[in-house]
């Protein structure tokens, strides 16, 4: 059986684009799925636009505010959905 700490969440947010639907989808996904590993990946030339409101409000839902070079998806299947990507460990 799979549980929820099966799987990582991952989803894009590209300052000032995405930070609102971001604030959305990471407070639906803890509430719905309080044991998901959630990652907002940011690319590196954009880090400095995400204000730091936002960044203690992905701490407080424990998402991971990533620069996702240092993510591996090797032994997991992926399935992507317009901005996120959910990956589960098979």
């Amino acid at each position: 059986m799979l549980r929820q700490s099966d799987f990582s969440l991952f989803f894009v947010i590209d300052p000032p684009a995405l930070l609102l639907d971001s604030v959305i989808l990471a407070s639906t996904a803890r509430y719905h799925l309080p044991d998901v590993e959630l990652v907002a990946y940011c690319p590196d030339a954009k880090r400095e636009f995400v204000p730091e409101f936002l960044k203690e409000l992905y701490s407080s839902l424990n998402v991971d505010l990533s620069r996702g070079e240092n993510r591996k998806a090797s032994g997991r299947v992926s399935t992507q959905c317009s901005t996120w990507t959910c990956l589960m460990n098979v």
